[in-house]
């Protein structure tokens, strides 16, 4: 078993996942034939996190669920379910799956809090429902996911300063902070997260992550030329390390936003319309999808294209009322959708769309 577990993460990390799996099942079935379930259980769970390396989603969420089943079966609510749920979590996290997202981190919080409440895994949930509470932008949600930071923060603090998990807690806050508008806030928890990235994790997807949010702090300031060198700066990490990855769609995206803002909307185009080809692939219906049609929308209304742009906020509108309702983003494409009502001078759509904006 362990041959061919040696052997199938080869093949995983060269490409060829139908082989890879094979082999895998292999594997698992040679333990489950000598009853070592938990044996079985911890090699489908790690076939499931190299899968979702490789953004092989479909087969790493059959390995992940079949590492549930067996996990499952040695212990209802034991450490080992915690983790599957957790990288299960992470798996709908990447795929833009939020209501997954939180569910298998709350189930994995939950065991984790009973079992190992002062542990890095335990400050791991606690993170990363934050992030996916954030992702929400709901009423009140800002304020949860701070509460859930600062509690994984004084966690990682105690059991491992100065780590990467202190890190990403820290870039978490930072988040925060950039959508409530406190600027130097969010720049005081990113640098604290770079300090750290850099030294311990120099050119990662990490190290890019905390530069990014930087630049986001340089355009919101209306420096768009550092923000655009900093955002190319970020794809050409995320490209060299995940070049078919979400990650990569967001700097397009973003790339795409400053263009806008200085007026180049034929660049701005072609980086969204990279953005969007990507999201739809990675993470079809998604608010991710939705974001990229609102800036395309947007670069088209600044065009005179109004029409153009119709479709791209009406395709929005419609991801965020069947995903998203009672969200931020919701009551923006709300407000979208009014000014255009506004525009043709239809004033009772205008004023219904506003007022459900404002809801």
């Amino acid at each position: 078993a362990w041959l061919l577990f040696r052997v199938a993460t080869w093949h995983t990390r060269e490409g060829s996942s139908d082989t890879a799996r094979d082999l895998f099942d292999e594997a698992a079935s040679t333990l489950l034939a000598a009853d070592r379930k938990e044996a079985a259980a911890c090699l489908l769970l790690e076939q499931g996190r190299l899968l979702a390396t490789g953004n092989r989603f479909e087969h790493a969420v059959r390995a992940l669920e079949l590492s549930l089943g067996h996990w499952q079966a040695v212990s209802a609510d034991g450490l080992g379910v915690a983790a599957t749920r957790f990288e299960l979590g992470q798996l709908a996290r990447s795929r833009a799956d939020l209501q997954a997202a939180e569910a298998h981190y709350r189930e994995s919080l939950r065991l984790r809090q009973q079992l190992a409440p002062a542990s890095l895994e335990t400050a791991a949930s606690l993170n990363y429902l934050g992030i996916t509470i954030r992702r929400r932008a709901g009423p009140g949600d800002f304020d949860t996911a701070e509460e859930h930071h600062l509690e994984a923060l004084a966690i990682q603090e105690n059991v491992a300063p100065g780590s990467l998990d202190v890190a990403t807690t820290f870039n978490s806050l930072g988040n925060v902070e950039l959508l409530r508008g406190d600027l130097e806030a969010a720049r005081s928890h990113y640098r604290s997260a770079l300090a750290i990235r850099e030294q311990l994790a120099p050119g990662s997807l990490r190290h890019a992550a905390t530069l990014d949010n930087l630049a986001m702090i340089a355009q919101r300031q209306g420096d768009k030329a550092h923000a655009e060198e900093i955002f190319k700066d970020v794809l050409e990490l995320r490209e060299a390390q995940a070049p078919d990855s979400l990650a990569v769609a967001m700097s397009l995206n973003k790339i795409g936003t400053v263009a806008i803002e200085r007026g180049d909307f034929a660049t701005a185009e072609s980086y969204l319309q990279r953005a969007l080809e990507m999201r739809r692939r990675l993470a079809p219906g998604s608010d991710e999808v939705a974001v990229t049609l609102n800036n395309l929308g947007e670069a088209a209304l600044f065009r005179g294209e109004v029409e153009v742009a119709r479709g791209y906020y009406d395709e929005a509108l419609g991801i965020r009322e069947a995903g998203r309702p009672g969200t931020l983003s919701l009551g923006w494409s709300l407000r979208t959708a009014g000014r255009l009502s506004f525009l043709d001078g239809d004033l009772n759509a205008a004023r219904a769309n506003f007022e459900r904006a404002r809801e």
